[in-house]
């Protein structure tokens, strides 16, 4: 939604990388600026094999970007096109991967706040495929001050937003976990 990601490779340790960029339009907006650099924030505490790890935040004049671990498969809702839902083994397979990860980042004074398909990508590490959990553009992260809710415009997508985050509420860890039930049970219909 807010960033353009892009495929490339860190000369430097001959890597592949992803490099999230905020497209033209946004990126002389500092309220865009502050969103990525929240992402940041939010994602850098994170090292969890379940979540997509950050390297760092960087900038360049008015260009802001993030550099992260390059996923080689597509996000949730690009795997359901086409059959349009999973088997219920690979659903629960998901599950037992991402709500790990979820707890983690709680325990770090990390809500997500934007679980959705779109925001978990299956990732081929050897021979095992993995899910990740990306996005966390609209993180709620405990005890910073970038993260007060009143300052957040956004409380996630519509359909996975949990009932209290609609209210106003300050979220938790059920925000994510109403999120993630929300997600799941679409993936199975």
């Amino acid at each position: 939604g807010m960033g353009i990601v892009f495929e490339a490779v860190d000369r430097e340790l001959d890597n592949r990388i992803a490099i999230k960029i905020l497209p033209p339009e946004l990126a002389s907006s500092e309220k865009y600026k502050v969103r990525l650099r929240r992402e940041a924030i939010a994602a850098i505490k994170l090292t969890h094999p379940a979540i997509l790890r950050l390297h760092s935040f960087e900038s360049d004049g008015d260009i802001v970007f993030l550099i992260m671990e390059y996923l080689t498969g597509p996000n949730l809702d690009q795997a359901t096109i086409d059959p349009p839902t999973l088997p219920l083994d690979e659903v629960l397979e998901i599950a037992r991967q991402v709500c790990p990860a979820l707890d983690y980042a709680h325990k770090c004074g990390v809500i997500h706040r934007d679980i959705k398909p779109a925001n978990l990508i299956y990732h081929e590490d050897g021979n095992e495929r993995v899910v990740k959990v990306t996005d966390f553009g609209i993180a709620f992260v405990v005890k910073d001050s970038i993260s007060r809710v009143s300052g957040i415009e956004s409380a996630g997508t519509l359909l996975y937003v949990s009932p209290e985050q609609l209210q106003g509420a300050k979220p938790g860890p059920r925000s994510d976990q109403y999120s993630l039930a929300t997600s799941l049970y679409e993936l199975l219909s």
